[in-house]
């Protein structure tokens, strides 16, 4: 057998190695970023196009590539972009669709990754995604925000909120930007719902989180999740989240649901009266405080949302956004204030075309 010959299948062997490693059963790479989603398949598609002119592709690596193709039109919103979940950035549409094709995925609307941890909800042209996964790989947490349950909304075809994004590795304010209070989820008091430390390490975090998704394909779509990454103030966070069937109302509802913890011996666990549920705004997306209850949100093409709330006191702050490394821009933040209950809190929230 000539040597080159013997070359490209030990290259092939520890390829495939790899991509048994790096790549779940659903598609999604292992790290749960869909930035690097999308670079760890644009690495399979070149790989894959060499091997075509050079005389064929095992199948095994076309399955990988098509569940990977899938996985990543599962992570985009409606106006082709990245949701912002863990380190990353939005990606240029246009790349991403080219990815997607070449990798031969069929079009995705409403989509399951059980085993990476996101959903994707779509209504006419409204998308919920939502990340309802564990943090990342316990062996490599290192692109791990602390966004657990984190929801992120396209609005009839444009970003109407989400997560904050990353704006830099390297950076004094890199652990703000990877805390629970640049998400779009629910805070409890001033901690994070994992621990990020050191730039690009995770300690306490997740580790029971479930899922469960209702009505994907048709009809209202529901999806509703739960974790103890505040199982150290004997606390656990569920959410749920509906999408109307005519993509014109989203509803959303937060519970958190107290226990014991090792706080409640020391005597800290008094200390813990604060809940917080944030909504970060998109790039000129405009909001009017109506009440404590309700708000008015205008996207840049002129639509009009109205945000109620139940359970807490809404208000809004300013806050950051990046959709791309280096880059940054103020936006509004809704937030709703809530006090714990002695044994269940609930939250809701509601968005609905005005």
């Amino acid at each position: 057998v000539p040597k080159h010959e013997v070359l490209v299948l030990e290259g092939l062997s520890a390829l495939m190695r790899e991509l048994e490693v790096q790549v779940y059963e659903d598609g999604g790479q292992v790290e749960a970023t869909p930035y690097y989603q999308a670079q760890v398949l644009q690495d399979v598609v070149e790989i894959v196009m060499t091997l075509r002119m050079a005389g064929g592709v095992p199948p095994h690596l076309l399955d990988v590539m098509e569940r990977m193709g899938t996985a990543l039109a599962t992570m985009r919103h409606g106006d082709g972009t990245l949701g912002l979940f863990n380190d990353g950035e939005i990606g240029e549409p246009a790349r991403l669709d080219m990815l997607v094709k070449r990798a031969g995925a069929g079009k995705v609307e409403s989509y399951v990754l059980p085993d990476t941890g996101y959903v994707r909800l779509q209504r006419e042209n409204t998308v919920l995604l939502m990340d309802v996964g564990k943090v990342g790989p316990d062996e490599n947490p290192g692109h791990a925000h602390a966004d657990t349950l984190s929801v992120e909304v396209t609005w009839q075809g444009e970003r109407l909120l989400g997560n904050c994004g990353t704006m830099a590795y390297q950076h004094a304010k890199r652990n703000v930007w990877r805390g629970t209070g640049m998400k779009a989820t629910l805070q409890v008091e001033k901690e994070d719902s994992a621990e990020v430390w050191g730039g690009f390490r995770v300690g306490r975090r997740p580790m029971e989180v479930g899922f469960e998704a209702k009505h994907v394909d048709e009809g209202d779509g529901l999806v509703m999740g739960w974790h103890d990454g505040y199982r150290h103030v004997g606390i656990t966070h569920m959410r749920k989240v509906l999408v109307a069937a005519d993509g014109r109302a989203l509803r959303g509802e937060d519970v958190v649901v107290k226990g014991r913890s090792l706080w409640d011996w020391v005597g800290m666990g008094a200390n813990v009266r604060k809940v917080f549920v944030r909504f970060p705004l998109w790039v000129g997306v405009t909001c009017v405080l109506e009440s404590e209850s309700t708000a008015l949100l205008t996207t840049p093409k002129g639509k009009k949302v109205r945000v109620q709330v139940k359970g807490g006191r809404l208000d809004v702050k300013p806050g950051m956004v990046s959709p791309y490394f280096g880059e940054t821009h103020e936006v509004p933040v809704l937030v709703v204030h809530g006090r714990l209950m002695r044994d269940e809190t609930k939250i809701e929230w509601m968005l609905k075309a005005a």
